[in-house]
């Protein structure tokens, strides 16, 4: 809408190995396929944005269903960057098969993980807090950084992390961010929010840019060509040829000759 985006997500997650009592293996992630669908929304502030999603995650095992979510807020410092800091996390919705029987899952913890709650938990719950950094190198390169750290929660570590990509684009498609939709892929509206490039109304971003909006205005239709009066054609007369002299010689000489008679 002229308001707001609303983007539709969904994730299928499925792991290479299973987590057991009787594993000896470091846990890498939570052992269990998931299914995950999420709504994004994104509003344009002008010169910030607030994004968002809500969710909800299936996993199997008899592992308890989270609701994940997410609320941030970012600006951008030029053309090309992005900063943002949200706040996420997820909470469990149903209960795990072994809440009744929590110690059977810290005893795999102690034994594999150095007691850890970051995975295999009995409905965990966090919240944590990220800060982004997106810049734009190239056309198509794009390098991301993150970092965060975990608030709180209920039967889940807390920690540090963080994260640093490079993206690679191979041609247009939808940014993330509505900035980046209005500045790469489509021109703003009036109103600045971003539109598909099939309706555009060349107008620049806002008017604080400065723009000329004549610059922007079509281009005046060609003026008809100046007419040219055209002149009449003037006979050419032509050179009576020898014979024709001599015959108009030999008729006005005869002439002369009969009105001789005549007297």
């Amino acid at each position: 809408t002229s308001a707001f985006n609303l983007i539709p997500e969904l994730e299928i997650d499925i792991p290479f190995s299973k987590i057991s009592s009787t594993t000896d293996s470091v846990m890498l992630d939570e052992g269990v396929q998931t299914i995950t669908g999420k709504i994004h929304l994104q509003t344009d502030l002008g010169s910030g944005e607030l994004f968002s999603y809500l969710g909800y995650q299936k996993r199997d095992s008899g592992r308890s269903d989270l609701l994940p979510w997410s609320v941030g807020l970012g600006w951008h410092p030029s053309v090309g960057s992005f900063m943002a800091g949200r706040v996420f996390g997820f909470q469990s919705v149903t209960d795990d098969r072994d809440k009744a029987y929590p110690y059977n899952r810290q005893a795999v913890n102690n034994k594999v993980n150095g007691g850890s709650y970051h995975f295999y938990a009995v409905n965990p719950s966090v919240v944590s807090a990220e800060g982004l950094f997106f810049l734009k190198l190239q056309r198509q390169w794009q390098i991301q950084m993150s970092a965060g750290l975990d608030l709180g929660g209920q039967s889940y570590s807390k920690g540090f992390f963080g994260g640093l990509n490079l993206i690679f684009d191979w041609g247009e498609r939808q940014r993330m961010y509505r900035h980046q939709q209005r500045r790469e892929t489509h021109r703003p509206r009036g109103d600045g929010v971003a539109v598909d490039s099939g309706t555009i109304d060349f107008k620049v971003d806002t008017p604080q840019d400065n723009q000329d909006q004549k610059l922007f205005e079509p281009p005046p239709p060609p003026r008809p060509p100046r007419a040219v009066p055209v002149r009449p054609k003037t006979k050419t007369r032509i050179a009576p040829s020898d014979q024709q002299i001599q015959d108009q010689l030999d008729d006005a000489e005869m002439q002369i000759e009969l009105k001789r008679k005549k007297k």
